[in-house]
């Protein structure tokens, strides 16, 4: 809901839609969550970030300013976690050999793309603002943010131990049998049946 929150608030300029994310931030963990993960069911990271980027425009009422800091502080734990550079090691995301960021070994990819996303779009807002972001291990240039993004997107890209690209179809060398029967489904020209989700089973 404070996700939705806060894109509407965009979307329409609405001051109630930014009221209520201030108002129910508490309640529904948006102040509370320290997130060291942003996925398709796990919102906070991207929802804390967005709220910062109100503050750091100085777009929003003075009454909403210490939540909007709260709020911000959440984000910048994020974010200083992908750099590695919380004050624990539990609090920081892991690195595999090769430097891709590791959240978990199921879909890993979207943790890496997502968190790549995040890294430019906060470090875009730290420019134009002139704000600094403070991690518990020092202070984070806006550079470091937009390199470790740029390292993720070129993992993904095949700049990686193994020279392959994750992107199926992208370079030369990619994965050809994909675990996903989307993927791996024969071309409807080949097959012209129809298909149901759970018909898919029994063939890819």
């Amino acid at each position: 809901m404070l996700w939705a929150a806060l894109w509407l608030h965009r979307a329409t300029g609405r001051p109630e839609f930014l009221d209520y994310a201030v108002e129910m931030a508490d309640e529904f963990g948006g102040t509370g969550w320290a997130i060291t993960e942003f996925s398709w069911d796990v919102k906070y990271a991207g929802l804390q970030i967005l709220a910062a980027k109100l503050l750091l425009e100085g777009n929003h009422r003075p009454e909403h300013q210490l939540k909007l800091e709260q709020y911000k502080s959440k984000a910048e734990h994020y974010l200083c976690a992908c750099l590695g550079k919380n004050d624990a090691a539990g609090n920081n995301v892991n690195r595999t050999a090769g430097g891709m960021l590791y959240v978990r070994q199921w879909n890993n990819m979207q943790y890496v793309t997502n968190a790549a996303f995040l890294l430019t779009v906060y470090s875009r807002y730290l420019t134009s603002s002139f704000f600094k972001l403070h991690c518990a291990a020092g202070p984070a240039q806006v550079d470091e943010l937009a390199a470790l993004a740029r390292a993720q997107a070129d993992y993904v890209l095949g700049n990686n131990p193994t020279g392959v690209s994750y992107m199926v179809g992208y370079s030369r060398r990619f994965p050809r049998r994909v675990h996903h029967r989307a993927a791996s489904i024969v071309s409807h020209h080949t097959d012209g049946r129809f298909i149901a989700c759970v018909q898919g089973y029994d063939y890819w």
